[in-house]
């Protein structure tokens, strides 16, 4: 367990009574670490003074650096929790002394954060920089010098996997970013390392809830299309463009994000990534603003997402 952007010092901390909200007390790190003690923190070899970040070791020669990169520290009191992710020096310092010490004592490392260490599309850093890691081509090359292959995120709700590799020192390490059970495809992972340093990894999604035993994915994908769809059409209609045209964008808009949370996302053959034609002039200037997130959305960076295996000595996958 690592804390997210919500979990700690949330300053919008609720409970839900009925359709209405009463704030409840938030927790500190410290509580954090208490509640979660099985899941991590009471096993942990070594814990950074700075931040909930720790080792532990759930197999011999194995070590998980399970890293803090969320700014609780900054959040205040009935505002919104801080979304950007980054590591301080002290953190970012310790977090180099456990690599080092991995490397002595001949460990394998795997990582885990929640905050992505690279762009998990062209533009993400652009349109939605808070999704990654303050300085994240640093700190992917830093992990990456120290032969910790395996990086997993969140975060961003999309189910997507991308590789980050410098040839000139044949070094490499792969961003598995697992997308939210809240979130249509409602995906998980199951990872499996063998002797061979061949990592199987293989999704699977929630097919069923009691409220929805035969449609859930369905209804996850008819939701989170008219949530986002919604967010857009306001955002583009505050352009002053009218309603229809607001709404023909937005739905391709929605449809973009949708394929991108799935994986694998591959644009039909013949569409286009935006559909501007007919257009009023005001409506197609809008969305040229943003139309290289819609490109970058459907644009999937190499290598596959939901079901690949990756030899961790050489980097190469099938």
């Amino acid at each position: 367990m690592v804390p997210g952007n919500h979990d700690v010092k949330n300053g919008h901390s609720f409970k839900y009574v009925g359709d209405n909200t009463e704030r409840v007390p938030n927790i500190a790190p410290e509580e954090f670490a208490q509640i979660y003690g099985e899941f991590g923190y009471k096993e942990a070899l070594y814990r950074d003074s700075a931040s909930l970040s720790y080792v532990a070791a759930p197999q011999a020669g194995l070590w998980l650096l399970a890293l803090d990169s969320c700014r609780y520290a900054e959040n205040i009191e009935d505002e919104e929790p801080i979304t950007d992710g980054k590591f301080s020096a002290a953190t970012l310092q310790w977090v180099e002394q456990m690599l080092e010490k991995a490397a002595r004592e001949k460990k394998a490392v795997i990582v885990m954060l929640h905050h992505g260490i690279v762009e998990h599309y062209i533009g993400q850093e652009k349109n939605y920089g808070k999704y990654i890691i303050d300085d994240f081509p640093a700190v992917s090359k830093l992990l990456g010098v120290y032969n910790a292959r395996l990086v997993f995120t969140g975060h961003y709700h999309a189910q997507d996997i991308t590789l980050a590799s410098w040839p000139e020192t044949n070094k490499f390490v792969f961003d598995i970013e697992t997308g939210s059970l809240v979130t249509y495809p409602s995906p998980y992972r199951i990872v499996s390392i063998d002797a061979s340093q061949k990592a199987a990894v293989r999704t699977k999604r929630v097919e069923s809830i009691r409220s929805h035993p035969a449609d859930f994915q369905e209804y996850a994908r008819a939701y989170v299309l008219e949530g986002i769809g919604g967010i857009a059409t306001r955002t583009i209609m505050g352009f002053e463009v009218d309603r229809a045209e607001a709404e023909r964008l937005a739905q391709q808009v929605a449809q973009a994000f949708v394929a991108h949370y799935a994986g694998d996302e591959n644009l039909p053959s013949g569409q286009e990534a935006i559909q501007t034609k007919g257009l009023s002039t005001r409506a197609e200037t809008v969305i040229n603003f943003r139309k290289d997130l819609v490109i970058g959305l459907w644009g999937d960076l190499e290598p596959p997402d939901n079901n690949i295996t990756i030899d961790l000595k050489t980097g190469s996958w099938q």
